[in-house]
């Protein structure tokens, strides 16, 4: 059995090391009764430091049917950053652009591009 005090953002946590001072004033001190830790939850990477693959961006086009729509909708320097890149990074402005393309055509297209990243 352990207490442990979230933090704000509850990213982690405290474990109290001390003599346990009862229920009551625990929770009284903020801290709450857990008989096992419970894992800290990984913070998300931001999209602008993910390198994605090509190939799994273009699989999940694909996937949804919407390969064709979006690279009719590009244009001619986003379509050839499209076929001569071997993987995508938002730091690029060509591909900035192509990814604000996406946003008007995907509903969730940060969600598909973490599934696409470079391993």
């Amino acid at each position: 059995m352990h207490y442990i005090k979230w933090t704000a953002d509850k990213m982690s946590y405290e474990i109290w090391r001390g003599p346990s001072l009862g229920s009551a004033a625990m929770l009284a001190k903020g801290y709450e009764r857990v008989d096992a830790l419970p894992p800290v939850p990984v913070a998300a990477v931001p999209l602008e430091n993910l390198v994605f693959s090509k190939y799994k961006v273009a699989q999940k086009l694909m996937a949804l049917g919407l390969w064709e729509n979006v690279k009719a909708n590009l244009t001619e320097e986003q379509t050839d950053v499209l076929y001569l890149a071997q993987d995508f990074r938002l730091s690029d402005p060509i591909f900035a652009g192509v990814y604000a393309a996406f946003q008007t055509q995907i509903t969730d297209i940060d969600a598909l591009l973490r599934e696409c990243v470079l391993d």
